[in-house]
């Protein structure tokens, strides 16, 4: 497979033998791995190592087994929470997929004492603790009516009865966390008998309650008494979300959520049955305790209780973990809108692949100008960066969006007749550099660049500096030589080949054409006679510049380019420089606070 990976080739052999078959990859393909596990308590589809094609999405399910609710799943050790499915959107690396379950319910009572009026019934008493135990009733009366927020449970083995100086303590077989992803704030759900009365217009007028007090340990021992908790109060039970009538109905097929709380603020008063079913919104109902009053990030043990002298009895049917809010934000930002998703903030699930694009990259903004996407950057599930208009990522945590807009110019570079350029241009980030070389034909030399251009116009190849759009383009003529030039090839004994072939050579290796030493004045014949500067001295506010190039050929002026920075646009300082007959040549530069710092020599274009 081509991978020196021993993660990856262990991943992809178990793969392939384990399902029995055999995994055709083109050249150009690559292969990951997923390795899939399941804690106790559930299981996950596919599990193992699947193998998939790169590319490709890789969708898992994680199913609790009877009694139990997926705790959590995480992905590459990051948690995504609670999800029953996940799916990879296209990855490119090996994953890793851990999922874990657990018991959402009091698993154990540790203590109980009745109290002096817990609740009896002639000679039947609600006085078994074990009844507080497991998932809240769904269904009372012995079976036969499902539990609404009309008509709780209220047979002995349904509820448990705390009187006068009573108390319930139980206790979970897992840290019950002050989540911040808990819906509302709630981290611990009480259920017990309360309901609410129907009036004569068959609307919730009142609700019967039996309120107790809560307190919460992470050890059985140190206790800490839960501000403005209570059991057996709002809000009461539902156990379907289809039963067909407030009261005395068993039909309910859909079951609620006893681990997702009712909104705390949901107004209840002067509701009919089927207005509070809406509003329950799928959760079971049960009297929600915010953690964070406690100071306590988990605890373990709850006690239900009353102080003496109370004059009711509470009663506890069950008590249950939420589970974390499995909705993720995603915030997009884009100066230029042309998104979607949009910019602002959207909510989503998480564990589902979501696509993000730039609608239109591009956004002209003047003659020559445009703003354009360039890429993005990321945080949470989002990639951390990325280049292009779009990107596609599975959401696990609140995440965020940034794409990348950028101002460019437009340049562009054409060649006359005899040459071409090496990039027509393009469109560039403002105030960056573009190169672009012009390149003779054979038969032609290189002349000079015209169009919207400063500085140095001689040189072939040209570093223009985009602070505005440009057009630029060079010319070029016939590489034809003058009696001029032929005596002088002719006296330096280069008259072997055709004169404008030995113009166009570098006859000595030192990187100058036979026609550029003859017009700068250097021998063609030794490459230690160079058209360069010898010295460069300062003092006395000059800078003096020496260099070789004399009259031995062309008698065209010199000229001296400077710039303060290297990066700088060279400017003109002199042009009419007269050559010296013996080729040395000393110019004296009257310098300034900001003169340039850097020169360049050129013959100038013409006499």
């Amino acid at each position: 497979m081509g991978s020196r990976d021993p993660f990856f080739s262990r991943a992809l052999l178990t793969g392939i033998l384990s399902a029995g078959i055999v995994l055709l990859l083109l050249p150009d393909a690559r292969a990951y791995t997923v390795h899939a596990t399941a804690g106790a308590g559930g299981s996950v589809s596919p599990a193992g190592w699947p193998v998939y094609v790169d590319g490709a999405d890789a969708t898992f399910t994680v199913t609790p087994s009877n009694g139990f609710r997926v705790a959590d799943v995480r992905v590459n050790g990051v948690s995504v929470g609670p999800v029953t499915s996940y799916t990879f959107a296209g990855p490119v690396t090996n994953q890793v997929l851990e999922a874990f379950f657990h018991i959402p319910w009091a698993t154990q009572a540790t203590g109980y004492t009745a109290g002096t009026n817990s609740f009896v019934q002639g000679s039947v008493h609600y006085r078994r603790p074990e009844a507080a135990l497991g998932e809240p009733t769904r269904r009372t009366s012995y079976g036969a009516d499902d539990v609404t927020m009309f008509q709780p449970p209220w047979v002995t083995n349904e509820i448990v009865s705390i009187g006068s100086g009573g108390e319930l303590i139980v206790a979970f077989d897992h840290p019950v966390l002050d989540d911040p992803k808990n819906p509302y704030g709630v981290d611990l759900l009480v259920f017990g008998n309360a309901m609410f009365r129907l009036s004569a217009t068959l609307k919730a007028s009142s609700v019967a309650s039996e309120p107790g007090r809560v307190s919460v340990s992470q050890d059985g021992i140190t206790w800490t008494e839960v501000a403005a908790a209570a059991a057996d109060g709002v809000f009461p039970t539902l156990g379907y979300r289809n039963t067909s009538a407030a009261q005395y109905a068993g039909d309910g097929t859909l079951p609620t959520d006893f681990t997702l709380p009712v909104d705390p603020a949901m107004n209840w008063t002067n509701k009919t049955y089927a207005q509070l079913v809406a509003l329950y919104a799928g959760a079971g109902g049960g009297g929600g305790v915010d953690l964070a009053s406690t100071g306590l990030g988990w605890i373990k043990y709850v006690k239900v209780w009353q102080p003496h002298g109370q004059t009711w009895s509470t009663e506890v049917d069950a008590l249950s973990d939420v589970a974390p809010s499995l909705l993720r934000t995603l915030t997009v930002a884009s100066d230029w809108q042309r998104c979607l998703p949009p910019d602002g903030a959207g909510v989503y699930t998480s564990g589902v692949p979501v696509a993000c694009s730039v609608t239109a990259p591009v956004v002209p903004s003047g003659v020559g100008t445009q703003v354009a996407c360039v890429g993005w950057t990321g945080a949470g599930s989002v990639p951390s960066g990325g280049t292009g208009t779009a990107v596609r990522f599975t959401i696990g945590t609140d995440s965020a969006l940034t794409w990348q807009w950028q101002t460019q110019v437009c340049l562009r570079a054409s060649a006359g007749a005899g040459g071409t350029v090496s990039a027509t241009g393009g469109w560039f980030r403002v105030g960056s550099t573009a190169e672009v070389t012009a390149l003779p034909s054979a038969g032609y030399r290189f002349t000079g660049w015209a169009g919207d251009i400063t500085g140095d116009t001689g040189t072939a190849s040209l570093a223009v500096t985009l602070d505005r759009a440009r057009s630029i383009e060079a010319h070029f003529e016939p590489s034809t030589v003058s009696p001029e030039v032929q005596v002088w090839l002719n006296a330096h004994g280069l008259t072997n080949d055709s004169p404008a072939d030995v113009a166009d050579e570098d006859q000595d290796g030192d990187g100058l054409t036979a026609m550029e030493e003859f017009l700068a004045g250097t021998d063609p014949t030794n490459a230690a006679s160079v058209f360069c500067f010898v010295a460069v001295e300062t003092g006395d506010g000059s800078n003096r510049l020496a260099w070789l190039g004399g009259t031995g050929g062309s008698t065209r002026p010199f000229c001296v380019l400077g710039r303060q920075s290297l990066t700088g646009e060279w400017v003109i300082l002199a042009d009419d420089i007269a050559r010296s007959p013996n080729g040395s040549n000393v110019w004296w530069h009257v310098v300034s606070g900001d003169a340039p710092r850097f020169y360049r020599l050129r013959v100038t274009a013409s006499e």
